[in-house]
């Protein structure tokens, strides 16, 4: 039995009043419908396109005229979808005045996640989109060659991939969206190595975008193609994909991907496959749950310029991270520098690296030199290229 409230005759009458569209499909089956090809491709094409209703027993003009398909098994099919195309399918049977109708109420698939046909065709879609029959087969294709890289957090094994599925995808839809179709004899270019995942989009940037700017300026190359991605579903907003692909290579401690060899002619992105930073990984985690607080995508970005002896320039992200103790300020006059906290620092061979960028108090440098004088009584200070007897 359907886990659904049992569609009324009056509602019904109103659906049949609506035209054919991405949300609602009519199909006369008078005697048949064919379970294993027809059906799933169906249903998976209306998930794809973010769900709806497949009619049994009404024609295209919205007419009852009744069906036989599926009598006394049509209870059956929601678990045979299932099997299917790996969503739940709920299936009513509705006796309307004027004939029998089945009514398939069909959920919207998961964000970035196309539902695969066993039917007739692979990733189905009624409006036609070509770019969705590959889309999984690509990440499908990397992650068969991903590489597992394990590091230890205490008693526990942790572990990160080299390509990880969320910056992947985002840069292949990125690479669709935004490329220049102007140019016929290129095409979207991908490659995976130990080292690097790497996509090249034919183009360079849009007017008034660069690699520096590129988080903080939006520019509609492919308007079009970029909203019909966030209505399919496959991303949360348009243009935020490049936000995702940085976060998420940041928190793996990977460093930040690379535009830099991009030009007038192409866009070259690089997500590095490598963990550079094992230990910032668990900072990030550390930070969260002690102090109780979710980082924004632009201050895990900066914690990453600290975490790179980069210049931080937002004072008041600079003021917030000072605030509950997860950077420190070395120096007082301009030239003070920010370092990540002292905490990051404590695991093995790290304290030193600590040492060296905070540097020695002045009391510290007194004593320092005072011991090496009791010592050995005497010292020199080198002033440029002068040196003075202490």
């Amino acid at each position: 039995m359907p886990n659904i409230d049992s569609t009324a005759i009056d509602e019904f009458n109103n659906w049949l009043k609506l035209p054919e569209g991405k949300v609602l499909e009519f199909k006369t089956a008078k005697n048949s419908f064919s379970v294993d090809r027809d059906l799933p491709d169906y249903c998976a094409a209306i998930s794809n396109e973010g769900g709806g209703k497949l009619i049994l027993g009404v024609d295209p003009d919205g007419k009852v005229v009744g069906t036989t398909a599926f009598k006394g098994t049509y209870n059956k099919l929601s678990h045979d979808l299932f099997t299917k195309i790996k969503i739940r399918v709920d299936v009513e049977e509705l006796l309307h005045p004027e004939g029998r109708v089945l009514i398939f109420h069909i959920p919207p698939r998961s964000r970035g996640r196309p539902i695969r046909s066993s039917g007739a065709y692979t990733y189905p879609m009624r409006a036609g989109e070509p770019f969705f029959k590959i889309y999984d087969e690509i990440w499908e294709t990397i992650n068969a060659r991903n590489l597992r890289i394990p590091f230890q957090e205490g008693l526990i094994q942790r572990e990160v991939y080299a390509f990880s599925e969320k910056p992947v995808r985002e840069a292949l839809l990125n690479a669709v969206a935004h490329r220049d179709y102007t140019i016929n004899s290129q095409s979207i270019f991908i490659k995976a190595s130990p080292e690097e995942f790497f996509i090249e989009s034919p183009g360079g940037f849009p007017p008034g975008i660069t690699p520096e700017n590129i988080l903080h300026k939006t520019f509609w190359r492919n308007r079009s193609i970029a909203e019909t991605f966030e209505k399919a579903g496959l991303v949360e907003r348009s243009g935020q994909g490049m936000d995702d692909i940085f976060g998420s290579t940041i928190k793996e401690g990977k460093g930040m991907p690379d535009l830099s060899e991009s030009d007038a002619f192409s866009v070259r992105l690089k997500i590095p496959a490598k963990v550079k930073d094992k230990e910032f990984i668990l900072f990030l985690e550390r930070v969260t749950k002690d102090k109780e607080i979710i980082l924004s995508f632009e201050e895990i970005y900066e914690l990453e310029k600290i975490r790179a002896h980069q210049m931080v320039t937002d004072s008041e992200f600079k003021k917030k991270f000072l605030d509950i103790g997860i950077i420190e300020k070395i120096g007082r006059t301009r030239g003070a520098k920010y370092i990540l906290s002292h905490k990051y620092y404590t695991h093995e061979g790290r304290i030193g690296i600590y040492t060296r960028l905070a540097g020695l108090s002045r009391d510290q440098k007194k004593e320092l030199i005072l011991n090496h004088l009791r010592k050995n009584e005497k010292g020199f200070i080198k002033y440029s290229s002068m040196f003075f007897l202490i």
